[in-house]
């Protein structure tokens, strides 16, 4: 079968490979987010006086965090570097800020040795995503975009 006079044949426009990479990191770093949203509001610190959640303590900064990166990564997380850019410097924080959490649980001083604190669910998955998010901002840096 020929082609009419004036037409020329077009092929599927299919994704740069680099840009289905981006995108596949964007939606990773994106669910990661939500996640992290998760790790802010859950149980933090369980105790013999009872539940400490993510919100009472540091777990705001995880919850701004996430809501920001989730919707940064899915609008611009493709097209532009600065939603890879906050992801690095947000996994930074994220990940000092739970250390620090952490450390003052398994190693309580004062008042609060009487309590017998032992750290939640919450706080092991806001520490996972900040590690997590942070190689995923890496990883999104280290990919260069489609140039068009």
């Amino acid at each position: 079968m020929s082609t009419p006079v004036g037409i020329t044949p077009t092929a599927p426009v299919v994704p740069a490979p680099a840009t289905a990479r981006r995108r596949t990191l964007a939606r990773a770093g994106a669910a990661i987010s939500a996640l992290m949203i998760a790790g802010g509001v859950g149980p933090w610190v369980e105790t013999s006086a009872g539940t400490i959640y993510g919100y009472d303590r540091d777990g705001a900064i995880y919850i701004g965090m996430g809501a920001i990166l989730l919707v940064a990564l899915l609008l611009r997380g493709v097209k532009s570097r600065w939603p890879s850019i906050l992801a690095l410097i947000f996994g930074v924080v994220g990940v000092v800020a739970a250390v620090i959490d952490l450390e003052s649980i398994i190693n309580p001083e004062g008042l609060i040795q009487a309590i017998d604190p032992e750290a939640g669910w919450a706080l092991y998955l806001a520490t996972v995503t900040s590690v997590a998010i942070t190689v995923v901002a890496v990883a999104l840096l280290a990919t260069r975009r489609d140039p068009r």
